[in-house]
């Protein structure tokens, strides 16, 4: 999350979207906490953020707030794209990558994804993502409930896994936080 002393874009309000279903009233106050340090936040389920283009939204959000050329839109809407979905997969639903192009590599994960989504304890996990403007960027980052994630040295790729490498060819800086369960995305305006 941006940091407590941060000032929001001059003269904008916040722009939230807590999913409410489900969280206590604590962890509801800690959301809108967190949101009211940000120019744009959710707060989602997995299943929801699975269901929302959550990436287009966040970048139309933030075009309306500082616009920007087609091209700088759609780069910053793909790494987006591709941080949400690693955090739904690969944290909270916690399902590999697909180790092979083959029909059983992809039979298996198709089976995976749809068992995870289906129980509750993986599909009520929550996703946010929080985005503000500094004074030459907008910075974004995108959290999951999941076990975390340490970059390995060497990356053996299977027919998936290169999602970060293509995050860092597209931001001016990458960090992996909170063990890997928050990446903080910073894009140059």
């Amino acid at each position: 999350m941006p940091p407590p002393w941060r000032r929001r874009s001059s003269g904008s309000a916040p722009g939230a979207w807590i999913e409410i279903a489900g969280l206590s009233d604590a962890r509801i106050v800690e959301a809108a906490h967190r949101a009211a340090r940000a120019d744009l936040f959710a707060c989602v389920t997995t299943v929801t953020a699975n269901r929302l283009h959550l990436a287009g939204r966040i970048l139309t959000g933030l075009a309306a707030l500082h616009p920007m050329p087609e091209a700088q839109r759609d780069d910053m809407e793909l790494a987006l794209h591709e941080a949400i979905s690693n955090a739904v997969v690969h944290g909270n639903l916690q399902v590999e990558g697909m180790k092979g192009l083959s029909v059983e590599a992809l039979e298996r994960f198709s089976h995976d994804l749809a068992a995870r989504m289906a129980d509750p304890a993986f599909a009520d996990r929550r996703i946010e993502v929080a985005a503000w403007l500094e004074s030459a960027c907008a910075v974004v980052e995108v959290a999951d409930e999941g076990t975390g994630f340490a970059r390995p040295e060497r990356i053996d790729y299977g027919a998936s896994g290169r999602g970060l490498d293509l995050i860092a060819a597209i931001v001016e800086e990458l960090q992996l936080l909170d063990g890997g369960r928050r990446i903080r995305m910073r894009f140059p305006l």
